[in-house]
Order: C-alpha cells, then sequence, then structure tokens
C-alpha cells in the first residue's frame, strides 16, 4: 500500500509538470506564438479579434474583457480560429483564455486607439519675440490623444526635455528663455507617442518657429595702448561692441555712453552722454599724469544695457645700468655681469657681442664665457611687455678677451707592469712658462723635465701648466698606468672519462690590463691557445693542468692539479610500457656507480627519486609515444643518461544524449552519441534490445498498468582496448490498451444508451456522433430520430489513463425511427 501511495504521489507531480509545460501559447498582433499575445488596433473603426493557437487545445473558455458573455469551445485544432468584435473605441482590453482540462490561463491584451498627432499654439496675445530671461507659453493642441500617449517636449535652447502623460493635452506649458542659451532664432519641438505611433515608424512631431530670443549687447572698448610710460600720455578709444542678432531682426537704434575716468585731474569724471551710434567715432584722450584710470562704456539696444570696463596704466619709464668683473679676459674664462633695474620693467634681454644676438632671460646678473679672441660689446636692456615704445632701457660695456697658450705633451711609456719610466716630452705652444705635477708628490718648472719613475702600482695623473706673456695659461693632463700582474685562475667543469671537460680563465687582472694570451697544458700531452678550451681524457687519475696567461704589458701562470673520475651508467625498467590514458608506469632505477638521479618524463613532467612513479594522461586522437630520460650523476658532476619510450593511448570518454521526456509507449527515441577517442560502441537499451551503431534510435513499448525506468549503457572502445562506460535513465508511461463496445448498440429512437466504463480509463472526452459531447465514464445519452429512416451515429471516446496516455475508441450506435400508429373510419352508422 505504501509503494502504490508513493508512486501515485510521483504520478501526479510528473503529470502536473508535464501539463505545466504544454500550457498553450496564442498567436499575437505579428503573428507569433506568445504566452502573453497583444493585440493592436489603430484604424478607429470596429476591430475583430482572431485567437488561434499554433497547438491543439481541449475545452477553452474565452472572456473578452469588454462586458460581453465568455464564449466557450469544445476545441481549438489548428487552423481554427475563434473571432469577437470589439466595438469603434479608444480603450484597452485584458482577454483571458483558459484550458479547461489543464487549467492553463492565458492573459492577453488588446489595445485601441489611433496615432496622436501632435500640434503646437501659441495662446491669443502670447510671444514669440522676447529678450532674455523672459518666459514663453505653448497649448498642446494635439489631436488623437489616447492614454497611452507620451509628449516630449524640446525647447531648442539645450534645456533638458519636459515629458508628460496624456494629460497634458490643452494644457499651457512655460518655458522660461536664459540669456546665452539661444543664438537669436530657435524651434520649439514636441513629439506625441503612443503604440500606434510606434507601430508605424516613431512619434509625431510637431514644430513652431521662430522663436526669437535676443539679449544684451557685447559692449567692447579697443584702446590704442593700456600700459604707457610717461611722458606719452594719449590713449584712442573705438567702441568695437557686437551687436547683439542684428541679422535676425534686432536692427533698434543703438545708444553709447562714454566715461573715461578723471582725465582732467580735477577729482571728476569726464562723461560723454548718451548718443546713438553707430556711426561712432574714435575718442581720443591725453592723460595728465602718472597714474591709474579706468575707462567705461556702457551700451543700450532693445534689451537692456550692457557695460564694458577697462584700465589706462601711464608708468615711469625703467632705467637700467651695467658693470662686468673683469673685463679683460683670457680665452675660455667667464666674465660676470652686474645689472640694476628701475623702474616696472618685466621683460629682460642680453647681447653678449659674440654673435648670438639678443636673448631672453629671467631678471638678475648673468655670466658669459668667450673662448675667442678679440674686443665685445656687451648690451643689457629691460621693458615693459605690452606697453608702449617709451618703456625701455638699455645700458652696455665692454671685455677684451686676450689669447691663451695650448698646454700638450708625449709620453714615451704610458704603462707598465709593476714599476714604470717614462719620458714626457713638450709640444706646448705660445707659453714662456711651465709647471709639471706628476701626481706623486713631485713638481718640474723645465721645459723638458728628466725621465720620471714610478715604482708603485697604481694610476698616476701627470698634469702640465702653461702660461704665456700676457699671464693667460692653459693645462693638459695624462694619466699614467702601473699595473699588477695577473693573479692566474683556472677553471674546470664536467671532468670525466669519456666526456668533454670544460676549461676556462679566471684569472683577476688591473682593468685596462686583460689577458691577451693563453697557453694551456693538459698534463697529458695535449695543449691548447684559446680562453676557453675543451679537453677529453681518456683514463680516469690526477692530472697537472697549466695555464700561463699575457697581458699587453706582463704575464703570470699557474699549475693546478685536476681529477678525472670515471662515469656512472645509468638504466631503469618500466612497468608497464604501453597503456590507455590516464596511465600510471612505476620505474626501478638500476643504475650504479651514480649519487643524484634527474628523472624527465617526456611530458613535461620531472622528477629527482631514486625510482619514482608517474602518471601519463594522453587527451588527443592519437597514440602519444613520450620518451622518458634517466640522468645519473657523481658527487663530482659526472653524468651517464638512459632513455625508454612509454606508449600511451588516448582516453576513451563515452558520452551521449537523448530527446527523451518521460512519455507515453510506444516511446521513440533518438540517442546522440558524444564520445572522444572511440572506434566502436555497444548500446544496452535497458529492455533486452541492444545495438552497435554510432547513434541508434529505439522504441520503448509498455503493456503494462505501471511506470518503467529503463537504464542505457553505452560501451565506447577505442583502438588499443581503452574503454569508457555512460549511463543515462529513460522513463516509459504504459500505453493505454482500452476496450470500448457500445451495449445495447440499436434501439428505437428515442433510443437511451448508458456507456459502460473502459477498465484503466481515468480521463474521457465522448462525442456522441449527433453534434453532442459529454464526459465522465459512464454517461447516458438520448437518440432521437427524425429522419424517419435507420440512423447510424459513429460514437467516439479519447480516453486517458493515469499517467496522461491517451487512446481513441470508437463503436457504431444504430437507431430506428420510432412506429408510428395510423387508423382510418370511413364511416360510423349508429342510432340516436
Amino acid at each position: 500500500m505504501k509503494v502504490r501511495t508513493l508512486l501515485a504521489v510521483a504520478t501526479a507531480a510528473l503529470l502536473t509538470q508535464q501539463g505545466r509545460a504544454q500550457c498553450p501559447q496564442l498567436y499575437d498582433y505579428y503573428g507569433a506564438p506568445s504566452g502573453a499575445p497583444i493585440w493592436y488596433s489603430c484604424s478607429g473603426s470596429n476591430f475583430t479579434l482572431l485567437i488561434a493557437s499554433p497547438s491543439s487545445i481541449g475545452a477553452y473558455t474565452i472572456d473578452w474583457g469588454d462586458g460581453t458573455p465568455t464564449t466557450s469551445g469544445p476545441t481549438l485544432v489548428p487552423p481554427m480560429s475563434v473571432n469577437h468584435i470589439y466595438t469603434s473605441t479608444v480603450g484597452q482590453y485584458t482577454v483571458t483564455f483558459t484550458e479547461v482540462v489543464s487549467g492553463c490561463v492565458v492573459t492577453g491584451t488588446v489595445i485601441m486607439e489611433e496615432s496622436t498627432s501632435a500640434s503646437i499654439q501659441i495662446p491669443v496675445g502670447g510671444l514669440t519675440q522676447i529678450c532674455a530671461p523672459q518666459a514663453v507659453d505653448f497649448i498642446n493642441s494635439s489631436t488623437n490623444v489616447s492614454p497611452n500617449t507620451v509628449f516630449r517636449w524640446d525647447f531648442g535652447d539645450g534645456s533638458p526635455q519636459l515629458v508628460f502623460d496624456h494629460t497634458n493635452l490643452g494644457q499651457t506649458v512655460t518655458h522660461t528663455y536664459l540669456q546665452g542659451t539661444v543664438d537669436c532664432e530657435t524651434t520649439v519641438t514636441l513629439y506625441a507617442e503612443n503604440t500606434c505611433n510606434t507601430l508605424q515608424g516613431g512619434p509625431s512631431i510637431a514644430t513652431f518657429n521662430p522663436i526669437r530670443v535676443w539679449d544684451l549687447d557685447d559692449a567692447a572698448i579697443a584702446p590704442s595702448a593700456t600700459l604707457l610710460c610717461w611722458p606719452d600720455r594719449t590713449v584712442t578709444f573705438l567702441n568695437v561692441t557686437d551687436r547683439n542678432c542684428l541679422q535676425q531682426g534686432n536692427i533698434y537704434q543703438r545708444f553709447e555712453y562714454w566715461n573715461f575716468g578723471d582725465y582732467w585731474g580735477a577729482g571728476q569724471d569726464s562723461i560723454i552722454d548718451w548718443t546713438p551710434w553707430p556711426p561712432t567715432f574714435p575718442r581720443t584722450i591725453e592723460y595728465p599724469a602718472i597714474g591709474t584710470y579706468e575707462v567705461t562704456l556702457l551700451d543700450s539696444n532693445y534689451c537692456g544695457i550692457d557695460t564694458a570696463n577697462i584700465t589706462i596704466t601711464i608708468v615711469p619709464p625703467p632705467s637700467v645700468s651695467l658693470t662686468s668683473n673683469p673685463d679683460t679676459i683670457c680665452a675660455g674664462e667667464t666674465v660676470f655681469f652686474d645689472e640694476t633695474t628701475n623702474g616696472g620693467a618685466n621683460n629682460y634681454q642680453w647681447d653678449f657681442g659674440d654673435g648670438a644676438g639678443w636673448q631672453n632671460s629671467g631678471p638678475g646678473d648673468q655670466a658669459h664665457t668667450y673662448n675667442t679672441v678679440g674686443t665685445f660689446q656687451v648690451s643689457y636692456a629691460a621693458n615693459i611687455a605690452g606697453a608702449t615704445a617709451g618703456c625701455a632701457d638699455t645700458a652696455s660695456v665692454q671685455v677684451t678677451v686676450l689669447p691663451s697658450p695650448t698646454a700638450q705633451f708625449v709620453l714615451d711609456v704610458p704603462a707598465a707592469c709593476n714599476s714604470l719610466t717614462t719620458d714626457p716630452t713638450n709640444t706646448s705652444v705660445d707659453a714662456v712658462q711651465y709647471f709639471w705635477d706628476f701626481g706623486d708628490g713631485t713638481t718640474d718648472t723645465q721645459i723638458d723635465p728628466p725621465p720620471h719613475t714610478y715604482a708603485t702600482v697604481g694610476d698616476y695623473t701627470i698634469t702640465l701648466t702653461a702660461t704665456n706673456a700676457d699671464g693667460c695659461s692653459d693645462q693638459t693632463t695624462q694619466v699614467v698606468h702601473v699595473y699588477a700582474p695577473p693573479q692566474v685562475v683556472i677553471g674546470a667543469q664536467n671532468v670525466c672519462v669519456g666526456a668533454v671537460a670544460q676549461f676556462s680563465d679566471q684569472s683577476i687582472t688591473d682593468p685596462g690590463n686583460p689577458v691577451i694570451q693563453w697557453a694551456w697544458d693538459f698534463g697529458d700531452g695535449a695543449i691548447d691557445s684559446v680562453q676557453a678550451p675543451t679537453h677529453l681524457y681518456a683514463s680516469a687519475g690526477i692530472y697537472s693542468v697549466s695555464l700561463v696567461a699575457t697581458t699587453p704589458y706582463c704575464g703570470g701562470s699557474t699549475i693546478q692539479p685536476i681529477t678525472v673520475e670515471a662515469k656512472p651508467v645509468a638504466s631503469f625498467t618500466s612497468t608497464p610500457t604501453a597503456g590507455c590514458s590516464p596511465l600510471t608506469v612505476s620505474f626501478t632505477n638500476t643504475s650504479s656507480g651514480a649519487t643524484s638521479y634527474i628523472w624527465e618524463f617526456g611530458d613535461g613532467g620531472g622528477d629527482n627519486a631514486v625510482s619514482p612513479v608517474h602518471t601519463y594522461l594522453n587527451t588527443g586522437n592519437a597514440d602519444s609515444v613520450y620518451t622518458v630520460r634517466l640522468i645519473a650523476s657523481t658527487a663530482f658532476g659526472c653524468t651517464d643518461t638512459a632513455t625508454f619510450d612509454i606508449l600511451v593511448s588516448p582516453t576513451v570518454v563515452a558520452l551521449f544524449t537523448n530527446n527523451a521526456i518521460p512519455g507515453c509507449a510506444p516511446l521513440d527515441v533518438d540517442f546522440t552519441n558524444n564520445s572522444t577517442g572511440a572506434i566502436g560502441y555497444v548500446w544496452d537499451f535497458g529492455d533486452g534490445a541492444t545495438s552497435t551503431a554510432f547513434q541508434p534510435s529505439h522504441q520503448y513499448v509498455n503493456t503494462t498498468f505501471f511506470l518503467q525506468t529503463h537504464i542505457v549503457t553505452l560501451i565506447a572502445n577505442g583502438p588499443n582496448g581503452c574503454a569508457d562506460t555512460a549511463q543515462q535513465s529513460i522513463v516509459v508511461y504504459p500505453a493505454p490498451d482500452f476496450v470500448f463496445v457500445a451495449d445495447p448498440d440499436s434501439g428505437c429512437s428515442p433510443f437511451s444508451v448508458t456507456f459502460p466504463p473502459i477498465i484503466g480509463a481515468v480521463d474521457y472526452l465522448w462525442d456522441f456522433g449527433d453534434g453532442s459531447m459529454g464526459s465522465g465514464p459512464s454517461p447516458t445519452h438520448i437518440y432521437i430520430d427524425t429522419s424517419g429512416t435507420e440512423v447510424q451515429f459513429l460514437v467516439t471516446v479519447i480516453a486517458r489513463n493515469a499517467f496522461g496516455c491517451a487512446d481513441t475508441l470508437s463503436d457504431l450506435v444504430t437507431v430506428f425511427p420510432a412506429p408510428q400508429a395510423q387508423f382510418a373510419v370511413d364511416q360510423v352508422q349508429g342510432c340516436h
């Protein structure tokens, strides 16, 4: 009892899920199946809604959402449809379609409206020409406005658009245009859009133009100068005001008003009162003294007054002076210049007289080096940048540059090892006096001093100073190198019997004194003369290796004992040597004479254990061969190598999918093989049937009254005996196996038939063959024959079992016409 209860619960849950997955869809406005369809009508007239579905639907009801009676029907099978007429109106209706058997509900929406036409009006007496800032009113006079309509106002001045719903219709919208937001003229745009506008390509657009938005003029003054140096004091002023929107209708008369400041020095401003312009004329003012004067221009136009201000500054001129220290030098020396600047200078220039011309600089003293003999005129200028020509001053000095001698000498021996004696030869030009500094604490004043000896290793700088008759001097130096002999060191690697040993010169030398020649003796009769030679020893033992290293100035040598060791013997075994991926291989080290090991497994992996274990993976489609390498080493570094190949076949992965969902028998299932690395396949469908096809199909039959679950097994076989297994479950509902016979199956009209229940069925849909439908396990139906002849009716029942699996059964019912009793009396006679 418990098992049956659990099975019933599971079956009911499965049927519920299946029913939900099969809820119907209806064609929407675009003819696409939808679970939430929307239909549109934009004609403004009556709308006929067509309800149709891409799949068959059983008994159904439709609530049209407009107050009309609900429509119901026994079935809706493509291409059947149900029509309903909505009368001409603006509105939105919710359509509720219910599938009676499953209880599924599809909710749709009918939207009826016309495309909104945008329109803008200006109120009576409203403005279309203003001076900013000022407000302008607009009326929304659009037509065909529906509850779905959205309005967007763009006022053409860069401000954010205003968005309203359908209630904006007929309203007055006020917008304030600010100064500087419109370039004289603009256009106001109203966008209106509802669902029908969107369907027909986009919003309806209305514009109103021009909206003239004027502003103040941009008052401006152009003076002949703003910074002058006394006695410059005359300035001419021009009115260069930009007249706002002159070409867009703002042609009203302009007026100008001038205030030149207290230019008379009388404590009051000088004013030229309002005068019309254009034309405007230059205004020339001669200011009385050093000082600052504020000048103002007022410009008046239709929208108001704009103001421009400038400042006129009259300052004392700058003055400069210049001295040099010294004023006479030798070629190659530096002169220091000291400048003094008074006044408000802000720009400074120097000309050092050596051909480079005037150069800008910051304020302050300067220094300059002269390498050419001669007399140079040096000038310094300071001025006020942006001022008139009188705001500058210049000062000059003279510099004399005398010739210098050229100090030079040569050495017969510039470098040696341990000690050195060198004889300097003086080759100076135009000198009369000489001073030698030998860098070791000794000096000399002779033209050509005697040879000089350095007895200690090191670098010594010899300096010669040469002086001419004018007292000008020059100096030159050379370095003498006394090197230490090289410290010879031999380096050796891989000195093993049967292996090529690498030798290297590791000698230590002073910078500038490198080894340039080598003489090697390997102790077994072989020699070489390269810096890093190689050598092969034939037998083990100790050999005396010698090296003579020679530098450009000296040499050195050393003898070093070198031990030549015997090589180890590398060997190993592998178990197994071939197999399927993943393949785990154990390596047994059988080497001799070695103390350390390096394993390279051929797949990028490695190890340094004595006898390691390694797992190989082959994710490709073909066999892979991995070469294992064992490097066996002695403590001294002698090595030997052994290799072996491991064959790894690719991994086989069994993988498949199927198109089955739990369903009624006979259930046809297609299997998709997604296996990799395999060349052969064995399928066990779980019901006793098998297959070796790559992608088989199979039909499951369930003649029981119970749900069956079949375990499908796929064995994928690789080319080298590799295999893998995958399994999946297939659920098959029992096929309905019903028997239906009408009993009795004939009779006279009116003929009442009670149909017998069908064993195993839990749901029924009856078609009694005379246009009537019914349900239930054992319905009673009365047949009426009005034709007067024998009539046969085909009774059909769709019966479903507990798993939802259906079967259609039928039988004939014969109905005979009812007998009609008749009689006639020719004559009735009798006595009264």
